[in-house]
């Protein structure tokens, strides 16, 4: 069974004008890293590039979510439902 991912997702996301807080995007993970911040190293992150299947961009995962990546319901390949954004304008997407 094939899923749909939002298409122009990104683009919507990237668009300061188009951006909606009722956006709830399909999109997939291609990657997902841990990240150290240079501020406090005990803090655990993960970096994460996703995809609504044309265009990519970056993301943090939200700290309080990091229980997803540990118990493997979130990782490389996944497909998400973003039920809330925090998109601070002014990031590059691709």
């Amino acid at each position: 069974m094939g899923v749909n991912l939002t298409p122009g997702a990104i683009t919507t996301m990237c668009n300061v004008h188009l951006f909606s807080e009722k956006l709830k995007p399909v999109m997939q993970v291609i990657d997902l890293k841990p990240v150290q911040l240079q501020e406090d190293n005990s803090t655990e992150r993960y970096l994460l590039v996703i995809s609504d299947g044309s265009h990519y961009h970056y993301g943090m995962l939200a700290m309080m979510k990091n229980e997803l990546v540990h118990s493997g319901r979130l990782q490389k390949g996944s497909i998400v439902r973003f039920t809330q954004l925090v998109y601070n304008v002014g990031e590059h997407c691709r």
